[in-house]
């Protein structure tokens, strides 16, 4: 599920509560997973700014701004990268 999805699903979640007429169970249920829903957004952002940390420094020195597969921090990004250009 992409950042995206998730936010809509929060803000889709969100409604409903604020709409009133669930019952207690259902609406702890709903608040429950709008919770785990914000705690994953919160691991993509921090996993981005992970990201952009290790990337800044590179383009900051200068040097080429292309991946190579031999650079071990960047490799996970770099096998993933198609993948996730995808779901963007």
């Amino acid at each position: 599920m992409t950042y995206e999805e998730r936010l809509a699903e929060i803000e889709a979640l969100a409604s409903k509560l604020e709409a009133g007429g669930l019952g207690f169970e259902a609406s702890l249920n709903t608040y429950e997973r709008s919770v785990v829903l914000l705690r994953e957004c919160q691991q993509q952002l921090h996993d981005a700014e992970q990201r952009l940390q290790i990337l800044g420094p590179l383009v900051e020195e200068g040097e080429e701004n292309t991946i190579e597969e031999n650079d071990e921090i960047l490799l996970p990004y770099v096998e993933n990268y198609d993948e996730d250009a995808g779901n963007e």
